[in-house]
């Protein structure tokens, strides 16, 4: 099964085997589907499924990405950007007041910049920047939330002297 309720095959008058295989070729996308149900899914940590479809729109090669618009995704949009990991964004508004962001993916020969991305977690809580052993910190680069500074990568927080919460990893 998809998880979908029987009411999504039926208003797309398609049956689960052929939504699922339009789905894996990205031909239906989700937002299309959480529309038709006439709902939108909350989301609980926004930086975790920002960092997911970028993932998974990497995966497909895709060149642009859509996510929900918040401040908070925008600065991690512009960290990205500013470090090179993306081409750009932009802020789209519908009709229906709600905003999205578009995300311009950058590739290299073929393959994503990006090669690993994940929500930095730690058994403890929150992880804050300066804690991690020196051979982690070189091998990849962190983006930590700083209390009135905003979201940085670790090199600008270093330069400012000033710690913050790492809230992602990005090799």
């Amino acid at each position: 099964m998809t998880g979908r309720p029987r009411s999504v095959y039926r208003k797309n008058k398609l049956s689960r085997i052929a939504l699922r295989e339009l789905g894996s070729k990205g031909l239906v996308p989700a937002r299309e589907v959480e529309l038709v149900r006439g709902r939108n899914m909350s989301t609980h940590d926004p930086i975790s499924d920002l960092i997911t479809r970028i993932r998974n729109a990497q995966m497909r090669a895709k060149p642009k990405v859509s996510t929900p618009g918040s401040k908070m995704r925008a600065n991690v949009l512009e960290v990205l950007k500013t470090e090179g990991y993306i081409r750009g964004y932009a802020s789209v508004e519908h009709a229906s007041g709600r905003s999205e962001l578009e995300i311009e993916l950058k590739y290299f020969d073929g393959e994503p910049v990006i090669r690993e991305i994940e929500r930095y977690r730690s058994r403890g809580g929150a992880f804050m920047l300066g804690q991690e052993p020196a051979a982690r910190q070189q091998r990849s680069r962190h983006f930590g939330v700083i209390d009135a500074e905003g979201i940085m990568a670790d090199h600008e927080a270093r330069e400012a002297n000033v710690g913050g919460e790492i809230l992602f990893t990005v090799f």
